[in-house]
């Protein structure tokens, strides 16, 4: 009856993926739609769902859409491109 935030409904899914037996993979995220607040807010949003993945434990996640040239630019992410921020976040670890 209530709006989640994202550790809360990490959580959720982790406990559901247990009993199930189950590991809990959350995929693709990173995208975000052009015109829905600018870059410095897919900045936020993706640094908080990757904290939220790092801090509830979730053992495997993927970002979206990985180098691959049939994807519209505006959802691609290279070493090079606007996106290439989510690359260095995923790949640093923190302690």
């Amino acid at each position: 009856g209530r709006e989640v935030t994202i550790e809360e409904f990490l959580a959720i899914a982790l406990r559901a993926a247990g009993k199930a037996g189950k590991a809990l993979f959350v995929g693709e995220f990173g995208a975000y739609e052009p015109g829905t607040g600018g870059e410095a807010v897919a900045r936020r949003r993706f640094a908080h769902i990757l904290e939220a993945i790092r801090k509830t434990g979730v053992p495997l996640a993927a970002l979206w859409v990985y180098d691959y040239r049939g994807q519209a630019t505006t959802w691609n992410v290279t070493p090079t491109n606007p996106r290439s921020y989510q690359l260095e976040a995923i790949t640093t670890k923190k302690p």
